[in-house]
């Protein structure tokens, strides 16, 4: 990502509250204690903390500008120098820039969800695929809905495939992660008890990864294990081409 300051503001519909809109931004970032100079920094609200408290030292770690949603942090902060961008909600608007990042981008990309084995698929295609040309790859964890986008921030204009990994704690999470990262293939490495006080049965867990196929375009491949009975009833009525894959 290579935008100014001016761009974002446009991208996330907010107003520039302070700061200069020529300003270069090359990643997102969420976290203060790992930005890096350069980044745009998106203040969440969690459930134990409030990222709006970190904008001042995201600001002395290099931020060229803050997203907010409000500006009462702002009223003790003299001399703050990084660009403010205030949106109605700071997550919709990192979610808003990795989709605007993905409609962009030109390349293939390939969606990644199980209940396991997502990092190892994700770790060999990705090698696999850096032999050919560059490309972007989910790192670490960041396969959830604060994560993904993250992850898309760091497009480079090299870049020629995305491999993105895509986790659930409920079900809706796999559909909306597949609305930002609008995967042309989707892999399902398989279906087990993760998350099961959530989801409720093995029916459940497998109907929420079926959100990845269900997003797949006309023309898209979806590639699924081979036997799992769970995934059966939706495979029957599934119109884009299989691949499937046993042990």
């Amino acid at each position: 990502m290579n935008i100014t300051v001016r761009e974002l503001t446009r991208l996330l519909k907010g107003q520039l509250v302070l700061g200069d809109p020529k300003q270069s931004v090359k990643r997102a970032s969420v976290d203060s204690r790992t930005l890096r100079r350069g980044d745009a920094y998106f203040a969440l609200k969690g459930e134990k903390s409030d990222g709006h408290n970190y904008c001042v030292p995201a600001e002395r770690q290099g931020a060229v500008c803050v997203v907010v949603s409000q500006l009462e942090w702002l009223k003790a902060s003299s001399g703050f120098s990084a660009a403010v961008i205030q949106v109605p909600n700071s997550l919709a608007a990192l979610q808003t820039l990795g989709e605007s990042l993905r409609t962009a981008f030109k390349g293939r990309v390939v969606g990644i969800t199980g209940s396991n084995g997502k990092t190892t698929t994700k770790q060999m295609l990705s090698t696999i695929l850096s032999l050919k040309s560059p490309g972007l790859w989910t790192h670490g964890n960041f396969n959830s809905q604060i994560g993904l986008p993250l992850v898309l921030s760091e497009l480079k204009p090299e870049d020629k495939w995305m491999v993105l990994e895509m986790g659930a704690s409920e079900p809706g999470n796999i559909h909306r992660l597949a609305e930002i990262g609008r995967p042309h293939i989707g892999i399902i490495t398989g279906i087990g008890p993760a998350h099961l006080a959530t989801f409720g049965s093995l029916a459940k867990v497998a109907m929420t990864k079926w959100e990845l196929m269900e997003s797949l375009p006309a023309n898209g491949c979806g590639i699924l294990p081979w036997g799992e009975a769970s995934l059966e009833p939706h495979i029957r009525n599934f119109s884009r081409k299989i691949v499937f894959f046993g042990e």
